[in-house]
């Protein structure tokens, strides 16, 4: 009897240990999946986790340095790259595509030799008031309303031949045209932040309804889905993935050209957060930061940001229509290129940074107040202590200066294009929205 019960024990022992295995072996591995609540699952690399892509980026999508240098957590195999967008922001255009394709590259493909790094064909285009279309076949001519999007055929002097959307083909002049940037200057980084997470700020503080909001949205026309599905971009047939649309008028973007043409010499790239503004979202953030700026107990500090002698508040944010209503204005900060690719748009190729970080400036982006000021006062010419502090800063203004772009005294990042202002008959209030791309491949 006293075998039996030794060896039911001994069975029992043996069984309770095995299952304890069990639940150990069961429990690492549910660690090394990192399983979530709801039943997420998160990618797992050499033993570490690292979060899968974001579906919306955020304020830490671009590295800072202060150097030339790719910071010491650069060098890391490229699934972590990929996967972790709080170390880098990685613009291989694969990870843009449509529905994860890699995008078709054509072994025919030249570089293109002009004033853009693509031409303008197949481009999409924008009017920045109102112009009249010829049709044509020169029967009648129609009106286009400021802001209507359309497709450009090709160039012919001052002219351009376009096709609207409902498939209508004209001529119009394009002096007060407007031409989606990505489209003819692809290799400078977008990031229009006011399309999916605003980051205006007033002397480091956030604006109530601004900070972190969408302002505007585009319409994906591939799919039917709103751009804010894809953080804020818009599918671009021409390059084959998802894109912002920046338009500036069209002589301006020969001169950003230039001035990325001389930054990539470098190892440079300009990245721009914003060319045209609508009138409303313009408005919008003026009411909003005025409103802080007399808040009693929170809008202190702001209102010494903005409104300290000699600036005030109209040098941060126009209380009218601003220059990026009228088209000839960006907003721009300054990365370096770590490594690219060569990407190709219809019968043409170009350069694409791959992986690339932004450098420290004097301020944040987009942060509103005499902190980010370029010069001591509106007229001195004078670089703040800030500015003479920071090269890239300096580097982004001779960059864009030596391209005929004007800097603006009260913003580092903002240049206008006072040659297209004075060439234009009329000047855009900005008082619609751009929502559509309607760009195709380019041929020769």
């Amino acid at each position: 009897m006293r075998n039996i019960i030794s060896g039911m024990a001994y069975f029992f022992a043996t069984a309770l240990a095995i299952l304890i295995v069990l639940v150990i072996i069961a429990t690492l591995n549910m660690q090394r999946l990192s399983f979530t609540g709801n039943g997420a699952e998160d990618y797992a690399e050499d033993g570490e986790l690292f979060p899968p892509a974001p579906e919306d980026l955020n304020t830490t999508d671009f590295l800072q340095s202060g150097d030339n240098n790719p910071p010491d957590n650069y060098n890391r195999p490229p699934s972590e790259n990929e996967n972790n967008a709080a170390n880098s922001q990685n613009l291989n255009s694969q990870n843009l595509s449509a529905a994860g394709e890699t995008p078709i590259f054509n072994a025919n493909a030249v570089y293109y030799a002009g004033d853009l790094e693509l031409p303008v064909n197949g481009a999409s285009g924008y009017t920045s008031v109102d112009i009249e279309m010829t049709f044509t076949d020169f029967s009648a001519s129609t009106k286009l309303k400021a802001g209507t999007a359309f497709r450009i055929i090709e160039e012919d002097g001052k002219w351009w031949v376009i096709e609207l959307g409902d498939g209508r083909t004209g001529w119009v002049e394009h002096i007060t045209c407007m031409i989606n940037l990505p489209d003819v200057i692809p290799s400078v980084i977008y990031n229009n932040a006011n399309a999916y997470m605003s980051k205006f700020r007033a002397s480091g503080k956030d604006i109530p309804n601004i900070t972190g909001k969408t302002l505007y949205l585009y319409e994906d026309v591939t799919d039917g889905l709103p751009a804010i599905h894809h953080n804020g971009r818009a599918y671009n047939v021409r390059l084959q993935s998802y894109e912002y649309i920046v338009p500036v008028l069209y002589s301006m973007a020969k001169r950003i050209c230039a001035a990325q043409r001389d930054a990539l010499e470098h190892g440079d790239t300009l990245i721009i957060y914003e060319g045209f503004r609508p009138y409303d979202v313009q408005q919008l953030v003026f009411r909003e930061v005025q409103r802080l700026s007399n808040d009693p107990e929170a809008g202190a500090e702001v209102k010494k940001g903005l409104n300290t002698y000699p600036w005030s508040i109209g040098w941060f944010i126009a209380s009218g229509t601003s220059n990026h209503q009228e088209g000839y204005a960006i907003d721009t900060s300054l990365g370096r290129v770590v490594s690219s690719n060569e990407m190709s748009a219809g019968d043409y190729k170009y350069e694409k940074a791959k992986d690339y970080y932004e450098y420290d400036m004097p301020t944040e982006i987009h942060d509103l107040g005499m902190a980010a000021a370029t010069y001591t006062s509106p007229n001195s010419g004078i670089y703040t202590a800030s500015m003479n502090d920071s090269e890239h800063a300096k580097d982004l203004q001779r960059y864009c200066v030596n391209a005929g772009l004007s800097p603006l005294a009260s913003e580092w990042w903002h240049f206008n294009d006072e040659n297209t202002r004075r060439s234009m008959p009329l000047r855009g209030s900005g008082k619609y929205e751009i929502k559509e791309c309607l760009s195709r491949p380019p041929v020769k």
